[in-house]
């Protein structure tokens, strides 16, 4: 069951936390096999979540997970903790910390993949952490979901935009130009767009927009892709 590298994998992604100032008050852990996220979290953050939610299709190693985590009475030694077998529906509970850990390169299509990260991204307040193996299609998978992701957060609803900027009276001749512009990319698009709109407007996108943390430093292309 790979506890032990499964913990030691996530603890490691967890130190990219280092002296940011971020402590999740609840935590989603989609693909939550035998708990290693919940321990590699829970030593972390400890009391400090209040609510974490574990979600795998397989009964068996929830079973397991709750088993590890019972006490000398047979009672669950975390009260904070609860099991799913599949994400809840509604997209009202966003939590501050959501971990895909070794999930996206076990679905078989690319629009199997991008449309769990766009489901548990809905779920996101804050980050969206995705791990898998070094092996060149689990890299590529993360890459895929990666661009998915920063592209989706400036991809415009072109009519959505023009009424939201029209009700709020920001509607122009520049920004109704550039919303025609059939030559720009979506990315050059929303960028021209949001420098003619006040930043505390939300413009209508694909997604909300995103940006990575870590480990790249930037939201570029992947360098490694060519290696």
């Amino acid at each position: 069951m790979n506890f032990a590298p499964n913990y030691a994998e996530i603890a490691r992604v967890l130190d990219e936390f280092d002296g940011k100032e971020f402590s999740p008050s609840t935590v989603l852990d989609y693909g939550s096999g035998v708990g290693a996220g919940f321990w590699a979290v829970n030593e972390r953050f400890g009391s400090q979540v209040k609510d974490y939610c574990m979600v795998d299709p397989a009964p068996s190693m929830t079973q397991f997970a709750m088993d590890i985590m019972r006490g000398d009475t047979n009672d669950l030694l975390f009260r904070n903790v609860s099991f799913r077998r599949h994400l809840v529906p509604s997209l009202q509970t966003k939590y501050d910390l959501v971990i895909v850990h070794r999930t996206l390169c076990e679905l078989a299509s690319q629009e199997s993949r991008l449309d769990l990260v766009a489901s548990l991204w809905k779920r996101t307040n804050r980050f969206l952490v995705l791990i898998d193996s070094g092996l060149r299609d689990a890299f590529e998978a993360l890459i895929e979901a990666r661009d998915f992701l920063l592209s989706s957060g400036t991809q415009l609803h072109l009519e959505e935009t023009r009424n939201l900027l029209t009700e709020k009276n920001l509607m122009n001749r520049s920004v109704e130009t550039v919303l025609r512009d059939r030559s720009l990319s979506d990315f050059e698009r929303f960028s021209l767009v949001r420098d003619l709109v006040p930043s505390e407007i939300n413009l209508p996108t694909a997604l909300d927009p995103a940006t990575v943390y870590a480990p790249c430093p930037h939201d570029l292309g992947c360098p490694k892709l060519g290696s």
